[in-house]
């Protein structure tokens, strides 16, 4: 679907949000009240609907709350030029207010926590940061991860619908930041911005992009490795042996490091978010049993190939080694959970120390 221009966009996003955030707000009482019945007269002692109504309530309230700063930013730094150095500067804040909200809304409605094994290698000097997307939950991870626990600057690849929520319009237009659609040619204009998005990065920053392009499902993973052999046909066997993530398209990711030749890649694995793909998933999934389990790898680029098809094949073989990562994950969480297992309550803190049994 094509995203209409901002002016138009936005006086139907901003709007639209501030209205549904009070009309949220003013309904809450029989709202929640209903869900809550329904939940306890199906038994689901865990009261998934009315955590959701609150997460929804609280992450539209996150959102019209960062809708309104943007309009303050604007007013205050408009006259000295809205990419400004101390514009950007307090774009970043706004952004990183925006992701602990979220994070703390999702903590207390459904259970969010995180174990982050390797946040050493989050490190100083600029990245290209290659992160897995397995759900609506996810995005923000790099965020969280690079500019909260990391105090860095974070650059995303974003998708062009993106746009329709406008907070996140509004900031990653007025920060570093590309919105594309998920399968940019060669030679488009798409990656032209990709590479200069990369080119321009300092010490400071991260540039993120999800190289699956969307969700993992087993027929999207057919048509991912279809499209990775009909260029690299030699590259057709290791792609089949993927189990739980799609096979890496490449030309983002390749504009990234051409733009910036000597930035290290980080690869950014999870494993505990793979029910939140959809509304019907979300409902069945909540409150988390487990925390998400955060991997960070981190390559040096003196590590990588030259040549631009020995980096698609190197590509392609670190994130069938997050695959084989996943899979042993997932194996032992199996092993280890008792089915009647379920948290009793949020964590109080986002942030749990790493499973030392983790691979």
């Amino acid at each position: 679907m094509t995203v209409p221009p901002p002016a138009r966009r936005r006086l139907l996003t901003v709007p639209g949000l501030l209205l549904a955030t009070l009309v949220g707000i003013l309904v809450t009482p029989p709202v929640a009240l209903g869900a809550l019945a329904a939940d306890l007269v199906t038994r689901r002692w865990q009261l998934r609907w009315f955590r959701l109504w609150f997460l929804a309530l609280g992450v539209a309230g996150v959102e019209a709350l960062g809708t309104l700063a943007t309009g303050v930013l604007w007013v205050r730094h408009a006259p000295g030029g809205i990419r400004s150095p101390a514009s950007v500067a307090a774009h970043h804040r706004l952004q990183m207010w925006w992701v602990r909200a979220v994070v703390a809304v999702m903590r207390r409605t459904i259970a969010l926590r995180y174990e982050v094994d390797g946040v050493d290698l989050l490190g100083r000097g600029h990245a290209v940061v290659l992160a897995r997307h397995a759900s609506h939950l996810d995005a923000m991870l790099p965020a969280w991860l690079f500019g909260v626990l990391g105090d860095r600057r974070v650059r995303y690849v974003l998708k062009e619908d993106l746009q329709w929520s406008p907070a996140l319009d509004t900031v990653a237009k007025r920060l570093p930041n590309v919105f594309v659609d998920r399968s940019p040619v060669a030679g488009s204009e798409q990656l032209a911005h990709l590479h200069r998005l990369a080119r321009d990065m300092d010490d400071d920053s991260v540039c993120v992009i999800f190289p699956e392009g969307t969700f993992y499902t087993p027929t999207r993973r057919d048509r991912a490795v279809a499209r990775l052999a009909r260029t690299r046909p030699d590259l057709e066997a290791l792609a089949r042996r993927f189990r739980h993530i799609l096979p890496p398209r490449p030309a983002g990711t390749l504009a990234l490091l051409d733009g910036a030749p000597d930035a290290d890649v980080v690869i950014v694995g999870h494993v505990g978010l793979e029910g939140f793909a959809s509304l019907a998933e979300i409902s069945r999934s909540v409150p988390l049993r487990h925390p998400v389990h955060v991997r960070v790898w981190r390559h040096r680029r003196s590590e990588l190939p030259t040549e631009r098809d020995d980096i698609i094949t190197w590509i392609v073989r670190r994130w069938l080694e997050l695959d084989d990562w996943i899979d042993a994950e997932l194996a032992r969480r199996r092993a280890a959970t008792d089915p009647g297992d379920r948290p009793d309550g949020p964590s109080s803190d986002p942030i749990a120390p790493a499973n030392p049994e983790a691979p």
